[in-house]
């Protein structure tokens, strides 16, 4: 056949009124054979598929076994099945019924791998589903939700459910996308349903269920089960329908409409063509690799025109594909082309306009829905050389030890190998005889080549070891020349020691690796921008480690100067700082001050965007997150309509009046935890009350109360990935749980901006405080009924109560200890080092020890009541400690920990004189004689407790009278116990325990009390006040409280959350946004650059923008700086004598000083 047929691809009509309107030709002279031969026929009754008209809608299975495709001229769907690169039809024929081009025409179709079609016809502008069953008879399928599925050979299309795309995945699903308006008002609704494809009945079962949130707009679905979605804010998020979690992917301009964008994905790579772009996104990477522009790109539009374009070397536009792109398809592909390909190079790439380019285009999943592009090369490999993509990353899957050659047969007219004692060369030949040296390398005595592999794309592979006939270790490079530049890089490095070393699947890049790359190598790498994401935690931190001081100071640059090159798509870089900072808080703290400050009230976008929002300081994290109905399926299921009822359902309503607040709170619970929906809701009895409950709490809403609508500005916290933990768990983190970077630094610096702030309310508001308040709540329990048990006194408490309340206060204070002892696992160390640690075991073990004593006694002696005592203390206290976690009583036990901490080694000294004195003070009045308490004991010592007793002189003469039996209090001296507590009460002003003496005839008791009172308790306590005053002033309380509060959080999320529960997107984002009322950022930022912690130097067209928005003039740092210059030398004056406010007014105008700097003193 000599008629090429055009496919129309993205369901245009002839009109072109569809915004996804492109035409792709076909020639049939291609290399994907249809049913096994060439599609010219000898047979004289050949009759092509469709009757030779064109086609404009083709669906593929998800595994590629089937295809289906429409013609809307012919009317008909025509069946192909795919075996081994051949299209071999299957005679299935499928004549749409009641099809025209004006008003009712197909919009999507896909097929399963099992034969079972699915199209939506639009009616009337209205889309419907149509499911039938290809292997039975075209029997139709129906969907267990009851949504009316049209049936085409009726005019019923009362029920209009909008039905705009669905899709077969590789899970055996149905994946239906549905758009409706609400029955009870004017938002849109869009839903997302996911069919087990297994027929019941002749019905599917409807498995999941989700609701798109409103400021979201579906683009596509894609068989791997991945949902795209544009946000309000021009974003683009993947959804994963199995894992239930999202990825921010990139920003793009601003696109009215969904449809303009056109997404394709697999497992790597996803690809979109939005507007005039054409972008490629690395899903490892989380950032655009390519991007090119309309001008880069043209699309051909029915034409037989064939273009060669001349590569020169560069990558062909089938060679980036290739990741989006299965190995059959590939293969399929490049034989159609093997001429072109037969040089090394692909020095010749023919963009053929035929079906091969319609392959590519459906069979793989719709990488640009078959357009057919002419790449312009020279530019496209220019984008890659400056994006520095590794084009070896594209021809991974052929690294293998088979492919492997051996040294001694290397043969390259490209590359050129020199081997010396200390170094090893590398020559490109073909620019200049480009080299690059690998000099003597540690571990390598005599380095030599164990083997090596050519890629395409100027790529080299080379495996050194030690030539000294010792296999190990190895050292694997790949080099890449960048004809751009003319220079040879390092494309990837690993350090090998292993004797089974393999290159087949390449290792990740370890920090053993760095320590055996040169600079020039990990020059290599930082200058790379996939090298860095990859490896630039691991190279962060060997640098840490290694305290490679410039090598730090490098990456970090590196990483804020990538992020500011592009805001919105490159905040991955910033996460390489943020993912290190435990090692940083370690080795380097400084630099966790210097980022906070350089990334302090920064975004992610080219302007700042202000809002007017009801709350001040609003937190919320731009993941996307899907509300799962699934739930409410029983709801959608059974709630079915009965248009009769309508009148009964009113007067229902009318009989429960008195109890419809009690029906109305189950409305709402229901409601909020999505047992049922607001899908379906009229002309039901149960949704007539869930549609009456909305009404009311419509109008009721108006008469409550709102907060003040203030104008605010959005800025992002810019620790990425910061509070972020590993991806890989298992179920023995009940016991020892990975931490996060946020678990791991506990660093001041990091709160002393608002980012820092922000972080915490971010995470006490989504699950901190409630978790705190259930740790409360259960040590109330175990307060109150230790409390009760041991306070009332037995007469008034009967005795079963109260050893039913000891067993409670056991049950309670073990659950409390078993997170101590979890505590003490994860960290002996750190919980040896923390007090509070040490209090808490104490305060939940002496109430279970004492429980346990009076169940066993059941008996009130001293020892148990002493017991009681220190229990009851240490709860109390506990309790108290609850309350750090609020800022009010937080700042405060944040200064006595802080104060505590800072005078902790003067008290240490202070104790030390207090027992050197009280040890003095015992030897001088010790008893030298022998006494007893309970015999009269009459002697000349001065210090036996008996003469120093009380005597009372009967009837006025010394022949009778009456002494005071002594105790161990008469003198406190006998005992060196007891006199370190003498001395104790002397420093608080009791001398009671030296009264006891006369001073005239013990001039060495005199000495030593005028001793420690002015050296103790006149000199050092006073330094002691002094002292405690400086520690007050010199913390910022805030910042310690802040801190504290972070280390609660931690705590909770360590010992207290489920492993799961650490890996929700919703509670531990990426990234986190907040906005603050515009009137205190500008006060914000004017506090920062009076004091000096304004950073303009990393960011200064952001800081500029800042400014416009807040009204802060351009100059204010300039004068802020000049006044703060001028008071520095005033006070210098000031001290010199000068007395400025002496002078006239017109001295000082002469003087140039301003009033608001010329001031007295």
């Amino acid at each position: 056949m000599n008629e090429a047929n055009f496919v129309e691809v993205g369901g245009a009509d002839s009109e072109k009124d569809d915004i996804n309107y492109i035409t792709t030709e076909i020639n049939e002279d291609v290399s994907v054979k249809v049913g096994g031969a060439d599609s010219e026929k000898d047979d004289i009754n050949y009759k092509p598929p469709h009757n030779g008209k064109p086609i404009t809608k083709i669906g593929i299975s998800p595994e590629e076994k089937y295809l289906v495709t429409y013609s809307p001229d012919d009317s008909s769907i025509f069946g192909w099945s795919i075996d081994k690169d051949e299209l071999n039809p299957d005679n299935y024929r499928y004549d749409v019924p009641f099809i025209d081009k004006e008003f009712r025409k197909i919009e999507k179709i896909c097929v399963s791998d099992d034969k079972i079609l699915a199209y939506i016809l639009k009616y009337e502008k209205v889309p419907y589903l149509v499911i039938i069953d290809m292997n039975n008879n075209n029997k139709r399928i129906q969907l267990d939700l009851n949504l009316h599925i049209v049936n085409c050979l009726s005019d019923d299309f009362s029920d209009l459910k909008l039905y705009l795309y669905c899709i077969f995945n590789l899970k055996r699903e149905f994946i239906l996308f549905h758009d409706r308006y609400q029955n009870y008002s004017d938002e849109r609704k869009h839903m997302i349903f996911i069919y087990s494809v297994q027929t019941k009945n002749n019905k599917w079962t409807c498995k999941r269920m989700y609701e798109i949130p409103k400021e979201f707009k579906c683009i596509s679905i894609s068989k791997y089960s991945k949902l795209y979605l544009l946000s309000s804010n021009n974003r683009i998020y993947e959804w994963d329908l199995l894992t239930e979690k999202s990825t921010s992917m990139f920003s793009c301009d601003k696109v009215n409409e969904p449809g303009l964008i056109r997404i394709s994905s697999n497992e790597k790579f996803v690809c979109l063509e939005i507007k005039d772009k054409i972008i490629i996104y690395s899903i490892e990477l989380k950032i655009p690799i390519i991007t090119l522009q309309t001008g880069e790109v043209e699309i051909q539009e029915k034409t037989k025109k064939q273009t060669n374009v001349q590569t020169s070397g560069f990558i062909s536009l089938l060679d980036i594909l290739r990741p989006l792109l299965n190995n059959r398809i590939y293969d399929s592909i490049m034989a159609y082309y093997q001429e072109d390909c037969k040089t090394e190079n692909l020095s010749k790439i023919v963009q053929d306009i035929k079906s091969i380019e319609f392959i590519i285009g459906t069979l793989n999943g719709s990488i640009l829905d078959g357009n057919i592009l002419n790449i312009k090369f020279k530019v496209l490999a220019d984008k890659l050389e400056r994006l520095n993509v590794h084009s070896f990353s594209l021809y991974a899957d052929d690294i293998n030890d088979e492919n492997l050659q051996d040294a001694s047969s290397f043969n390259s007219d490209k590359w050129k190998i020199n081997y010396s004692r200390d170094e090893i060369e590398i020559k490109f030949l073909k620019k200049n005889n480009e080299s690059r040296r690998i000099r003597s390398i540690q571990d390598l005595d005599y380095p030599g080549m164990g083997g090596y592999m050519f890629f395409k794309n100027n790529d080299i592979l080379i495996i050194l070891n030690d030539g000294n006939y010792n296999q190990k270790p190895k050292l694997v490079f790949i080099y890449h020349f960048n004809e751009n530049n003319n220079k040879i890089s390092l494309s990837y490095f690993h350090h090998s020691e292993d004797k089974k070393f393999s290159i087949s699947p390449l290792l990740l890049q370890n920090v053993n690796s760095f320590k055996h790359c040169n600079n020039e190598g990990i020059s290599d790498i930082i200058n790379n921008k996939e090298s860095l994401l990859k490896h630039g935690v691991k190279l962060f931190s060997f640098a840490i480690k290694e305290r490679k001081f410039k090598l730090i100071d490098k990456i970090y640059k590196k990483c804020i100067l990538y992020f500011n090159e592009d805001l919105q798509n490159n905040k991955t870089f910033l996460g390489i700082i943020s993912i290190t900072m435990p090692l940083l808080n370690e080795y380097y703290p400084e630099f966790i001050l210097k980022y906070s400050l350089e990334t302090n009230m920064i975004t992610d976008s080219q302007f700042y965007n202000i809002e007017d929002k009801k709350k001040n300081l609003h937190l919320y994290s731009k993941n996307l997150q899907l509300i799962d109905l699934t739930r409410s399926i029983l709801w959608l299921k059974y709630n079915l309509p009965d248009k009769g009822s309508y009148i009964l359902n009113r007067f229902i309503i009318c009989l429960t009046l008195p109890i419809l607040p009690i029906l109305f709170f189950i409305i709402n619970l229901l409601l909020k935890y999505h047992f049922i929906n607001d899908i379906r809701l009229v002309d039901t009895l149960a949704g007539t009350f869930v549609l009456y409950y909305f009404y009311v709490t419509k109008k009721f809403s108006k008469y409550i109360l709102t907060s003040t609508i203030t104008p605010t500005i959005n800025f992002m916290i810019p620790y990425i990935k910061f509070v972020n933990y590993p991806k890989d768990y298992n179920w023995w983190e009940l016991i020892k749980p990975q931490p996060s970077p946020f678990v791991k630094t506990v660093n001041e610096n990091i709160y002393k901006t608002w980012n820092g702030e922000a972080l915490i309310n971010f995470k006490w508001n989504t699950y901190g405080k409630y978790y705190y308040a259930v740790i409360w709540i259960s040590f109330m329990v175990l307060l109150s009924c230790f409390t009760i048990a041991a306070t009332v006194p037995q007469q008034y408490i009967d005795k079963n109560i109260q050893n039913q309340l000891f067993i409670v206060s056991i049950i309670f204070g073990f659950i409390h200890l078993s997170f101590e002892i979890r505590q003490f696992i994860y960290s002996p160390k750190k919980w040896i080092y923390d007090f509070w640690n040490i209090f808490d075991m104490i305060a939940y073990l002496l109430p279970i020890i004492t429980s346990f004593k009076w169940l066993q006694t059941n008996d009130m002696n001293d020892h148990l009541i002493q017991l009681l005592s220190f229990s009851c203390l240490f709860l109390d206290i506990k309790f108290l400690l609850f309350f750090r976690a609020f800022e009010s009583f937080g700042i405060y036990f944040e200064i006595i920990i802080n104060v505590a901490k800072q005078i902790i080694y003067f008290l240490v000294l202070l104790f030390i004189i207090i027992i050197s004195f009280a040890h003095a003070f015992y030897i001088l009045l010790l008893p030298r004689s022998d006494y007893s308490f309970d015999q009269y004991t009459s002697n000349n010592d001065p210090n036996n407790p008996w003469n120093m007793a009380l005597t009372f002189i009967n009837n006025g003469t010394m022949d009778s009278f009456f002494i005071q039996k002594p105790d161990e209090n008469t003198n406190m001296f006998i005992d060196f116990r007891t006199s370190i507590l003498a001395m104790y009460k002397f420093l608080t002003g009791d001398s009671s325990a030296l009264s006891n003496w006369p001073y005239l005839n013990n001039q060495s008791l005199v000495i030593l009390i005028i001793l420690f009172s002015l050296l103790v308790v006149v000199y050092l306590m006073n330094l002691f006040i002094g002292l405690l005053n400086m520690a007050i002033n010199k913390d910022d309380d805030r910042v310690s409280y802040l801190k504290q509060k972070a280390e609660i959080l931690a705590e909770i999320e360590l010992f207290y959350l489920l492993p799961n529960q650490r890996r929700w997107n919703s509670w531990f984002p990426e990234v986190i946004y907040y906005s603050v009322n515009v009137d205190k950022a500008r006060e914000e930022v004017k506090r920062l650059i009076k004091e000096g912690e304004w950073n303009t130097d990393s960011f200064p067209e952001m800081r500029k923008d800042l400014f416009k928005k807040l009204d802060i003039p351009d100059n204010v740092e300039k004068i802020d700086k000049i006044d703060a210059t001028l008071q520095e030398v005033l006070k210098i004056l000031n001290s010199a004598g000068f007395r400025w406010w002496e002078f006239s007014e017109r001295e000082r105008f002469l003087s140039g000083i301003s009033d608001s700097v010329y001031a007295e003193p």
